[in-house]
């Protein structure tokens, strides 16, 4: 794959076909749902969606966090989450949410 997957070559049948399917249950419903979070705050922020974020901290029910741990590596290199934490809601009836910092620019000069 090259730097842009707007640039690289689609995937052939043989390497789609070896990847295997998700191991944890509610994985796909749950990352989707993280990253719109995350994307929504940073256009909420009017910032690109490849500005980096210094810190995410991910809230979601509690029975989702198994699932989301097994994908945070890859949401945080799509969206270039520095770090991040995923926590438990404590109301399993609260919709997840983030909090994110931004990279702080300093201006010396």
């Amino acid at each position: 794959m090259k730097r842009s997957v707007h640039v690289s070559p689609w995937p052939s049948v043989a390497e789609l076909a070896g990847i295997p399917a998700p191991g944890a249950d509610g994985l796909w419903n749950t990352t989707v749902e993280v990253v719109d979070l995350l994307r929504k705050a940073k256009a909420d922020a009017n910032k690109s969606l490849a500005a980096p974020l210094q810190h995410a901290t991910i809230m979601v029910k509690a029975g989702a966090v198994p699932a989301l741990e097994t994908a945070l590596d890859d949401i945080k290199k799509m969206l270039r989450v520095e770090n991040a934490v995923i926590c438990p809601a404590q109301d399993e009836s609260v919709a997840s949410s983030v909090q994110v910092v931004f990279e702080e620019v300093i201006n010396q000069g």
